[in-house]
This record gives C-alpha cells, structure tokens and sequence, in this order.
C-alpha cells in the first residue's frame, strides 16, 4: 500500500471518495478516473478549485468517464485494488510534484498534476477528450490556484504561499479562457519566457493605459521583433508584484485575432464568437482585465471580417474594466484604412529591434527548450554566432526572431545527424547512474514506497541536468553530432537562407531601435 503519511486530510479524502466513485460505477479496481472524479466531490482543495475555474464539473466528468469504459456489471465488495497508473499517480509521480514546488506533503493539487504528468490515463482521456481541457492549461490552472490558496492544512511543515489579488474565475468567462490565453497564469507558472530589454517599453504602455484620451498601446512593429513578448514582459511583472499601478493585479490575457479569424475549426463563427466575447467583457466592471489583441489589423484588411472586426473593437475600447493593447505590423499599419471609431483610441508605439547583446541574451533562456526538444548541447559559441549572422545576413527579418529560427533550424541539424560519443568516460558515467536511478525508481514505485521513489525521482532530474551542463562545457571545436556550435549555425544559415558556406565579411550593424464495461480497461485507467 502507499504511504500516506504525508498525504494531507483533503488528499486521503480523495482517495476515499474515489473508491466510493468506482463502487458507483461497478468498478472492480481503482483507476486515475476515480481519483479524478474524486477531486471534484471532494470539492474544496485546490485541485477540485483548479478544475471548477476549467469549468469541469463533477456530473460531466462522471458522464465522460461512463463513456469511454461504461459500467461493470456488479457492485464490487471488498476493497479495490489499485491500477498501476493510479499506482504511479498516487506514489512516485505525486511526490515528484511536490518535491518540484518545495512542499513537505502531498495536496490534491499534486494529486491532479501528477495524473497530467502520468498523461495516459482514463482521467486524461476524459479531460481532453469531449470534455476539451487542455493539461497545459490544466496545470497552469492548478499553479494559478495555489498562488491564491494557503497550502491544504494537516501538516505541520506546510508552506505558507502568497495570496493573490482577487480575481474572478475563469468560469465565468468560458470563452474567454477558451480562445484567448491567460498569460498572468503562464507567467505565474513559469510557462512563459523571461523578457530581455523591454523595460523601457513596458513603462511607455502603463503610460498610455493611464491616460484619459488615446489610451490603448498600438505596438507597431515588423514580424519577428518580439510585440507579444513587450506584453509578455508586462504579465511578469503582475505576477511578480511589480507592475505600475494601472496594471497592478489585473488578469493579462492575449488573443490572437488573425490567428482566431483564419482558424479553420472556427470557420463561419467569427461574427458569433466576437459577439460571445463582447458579451462576457462587459459583464461587470470586465474583472480589471487587460487584453491584447494581436495580429490587430490583420481582419480589418479582409472584405468578410472587417465589419465583424469593428462590430467587437469599437465597444471594447469603450468598456468599462477593459485595458486593451493592439499589435500590428509595420505594414499593416501603414496601409490601414483610417477609422475615427477606433483612431481616437489609438496610441502608436513603435517597437523596434533588440541589440546583439540582447538577442543572445534572448537565446540563452531559450537554449534548455531547445535542446530538450531536439536532443542536444548548444554552446555559448552557437548562441553569439545565430544573433551575429541573423543581424549580418538577414536582413530582411527582424530580430531577435530571425536569430531564433536560425537556432532552432541548427539544432535540427545536429539532432539529425547523432554520433555516439564513444570517447567521453564522465557522459558515459552520468549515463550509466541514469540507469541505475531508473531501475531503483521502477522498485521504489512497485513497493509504494513513496519517500523512496521520491528521492530518486529528484536524484534523476539531478544528474540529467548535470549530463547536459557537462556536455556543454566539454563540446568540442567541430560538429559532434549532439552539440551545436558555430559550424551548425553556419550550416543552418547556408540551407535558411541561401547564404554561403562561408558568409562574407559581416557589414556594420544596424542600430538597435527601441457502451459495456470493457475489463481490459484495466491497462488504460
């Protein structure tokens, strides 16, 4: 049996709840479903708070999971016996959790992102499927309600969390958090990038939000120079506790409008959901949000959604509670149509290119994404060579985006092209104490043993990132195969964009601008 002295009384609950959840639906097991459903009846953690402002309720999720297995024929007696899914979630993976946000005990809350971790299970299938919850969104949910919740008590040693401003929850703007993201969530669970040199920006839109007479930001600027990270930048600091005033505690939230317009699965709907969304933005005093609307101008130049586009822009301006921020291009912006509905709103903001220094600077908080992704070491040498051959020589683009793609189309190159490195003993030793990590962790779960499987768990993110630290430091001068250095980038550079093998000289820069139960479900639950 698990260990459950470190569980709090909330997260037994749950457990015992989710049996009398499988009894209900005459299941003869206990599955990741069950501990689902049992987070929602349970209803006062932070996991059953996480799952209402997702707008998942206790009855539809029970419907769902009916759905996808059915019901058992017989009301099982005795007690249940756990899944290994639900053995997994319960033990190792939950524990995980916890050790990864500092906490001395287990919540419901890790309960719930240890099932998104497991990633497998009937719970997850319920919660993606009809259901149409994102796991993303689900733990971005979940890290959201722990900043606004003291830790579930029981325990002792239990840290005390900040609260957070009020906010209203996401239910009562379904479509909102459907087809818009909350950016403040993502910055609070640190989902979103650290912003590099837009202090100065940033400080010009909480200028122009507080003003009385053209108060909404237009950030203008060429694709790729980074507008949507101004905003994100913005989002830290209200997570952080440092925003100016004007944008202090308020919901950020991003909407692509172009993206939205031009989204096949949303094809005829433009007009409807505008309206749907006008509609819950003005509900109340709009809950101190600040929206920004990117790709602006995109519709406003299209015959069919230039009047669906005005329709929803010109009161949303007007709304009480509503801060919004635009975005166009450059050239959008120039050709635009004058409207004297929106002009009197509008405050042009030129958002103009990073420096080098501040591109690689950029890169640098990139780097561990991408070389997770595609399975490499990027050297310093490949960040400061992918910033200096996008400004030398490509032109055409703007940065820090361009240096970026380049990156990112270098780290293909080397992850394409992987060599055994037959000839590095401490790679080799990390690896094999990878191994042997592995194999006591697998014990560790099959015993329940959670203290056990815990510390291995935190012992293997340990050494794995202690393996990519040393293969960065010790890459050598050529393309290796796992590494990206210089070479990869120049080779990425020839296939990007035509440029030779050997780029020329590089030319001055240019200045920085500012039915039935199925018993086999056993396996899947």
């Amino acid at each position: 049996m698990t260990d459950f002295e470190k569980y709090t009384d909330r997260a037994r609950r749950v457990v015992l709840l989710a049996q009398d959840e499988a009894r209900m639906l005459n299941h003869n097991y206990l599955g990741t479903e069950h501990l689902l459903l049992g987070m929602l009846q349970e209803g006062e953690g932070v996991a059953a708070v996480a799952l209402a402002g997702l707008g998942v309720t206790l009855e539809a999720a029970r419907q769902e999971v009916e759905v996808i297995i059915g019901r058992g024929q017989q009301r099982p007696t005795g007690e249940l016996p756990f899944t290994l899914r639900a053995q997994r979630v319960l033990g190792s993976l939950a524990f995980s959790e916890a050790v990864k946000l500092s906490h001395q005990y287990v919540g419901t809350e890790h309960l719930l992102l240890a099932v998104i971790q497991e990633g497998q299970g009937v719970a997850v299938q319920a919660l993606t499927g009809p259901l149409g919850i994102s796991l993303d969104r689900t733990r971005q949910e979940v890290l959201y309600a722990l900043l606004g919740s003291a830790p579930e008590p029981s325990l002792p040693d239990s840290p005390t969390l900040p609260p957070a401003p009020h906010q209203p929850p996401l239910a009562h703007r379904p479509l909102l958090g459907e087809l818009a993201r909350d950016l403040g969530r993502e910055a609070a669970g640190q989902e979103l990038f650290p912003v590099v040199g837009r202090t100065a920006e940033i400080e010009r839109i909480a200028q122009v939000l507080s003003r009385r007479q053209r108060n909404v930001p237009l950030l203008v600027g060429d694709p790729g120079v980074g507008k949507a990270s101004v905003v994100a930048g913005l989002a830290h600091a209200v997570a952080a506790g440092t925003a100016p005033a004007v944008v202090a505690g308020r919901k950020v939230y991003s909407l692509d409008v172009g993206a939205l317009f031009t989204d096949p699965q949303h094809h005829g709907r433009f007009a409807e959901l505008m309206s749907g969304l006008l509609a819950e933005l003005q509900q109340g005093d709009g809950g101190g949000l600040v929206l920004f609307l990117d790709n602006a101008f995109t519709v406003l130049h299209t015959s069919d959604g230039r009047a669906e586009a005005l329709a929803f822009f010109r009161p949303v301006l007007r709304s009480p509670g509503v801060s919004v921020i635009a975005a166009c291009t450059a050239s959008e912006f120039r050709r635009r149509d004058p409207d004297p509905g929106l002009d009197e709103f509008l405050q042009p903001l030129e958002i103009g290119e990073l420096s080098t220094d501040e591109v690689r600077e950029v890169l640098a908080h990139m780097r561990p994404r991408l070389e997770q992704h595609h399975g490499v070491a990027i050297t310093d040498e490949a960040l400061r060579a992918a910033a200096e051959l996008a400004r030398d020589h490509l032109p055409g683009q703007a940065l820090p985006g361009s240096a970026i793609d380049l990156l990112d189309q270098a780290s293909a190159v080397a992850g394409t092209r992987r060599v055994v490195e037959h000839a590095d003993p401490v790679a080799a030793e990390y690896e094999q104490r990878l191994t042997e990590r592995r194999g006591h962790l697998d014990s560790a779960t099959a015993s329940q043993d959670l203290v056990l499987a815990g510390h291995y768990a935190e012992e293997i993110e340990r050494l794995t990132a202690a393996l990519a630290e040393h293969r960065r430091r010790t890459a050598p001068e050529g393309p290796q195969g796992l590494h990206v250095t210089a070479a990869e980038v120049t080779e990425a550079l020839t296939t990007y964009a035509g440029v030779p093998d050997t780029p020329a000289p590089r030319t001055p820069a240019r200045p920085a601008r500012s039915g039935p139960h199925d018993p086999s479900v056993w396996s899947m639950s």
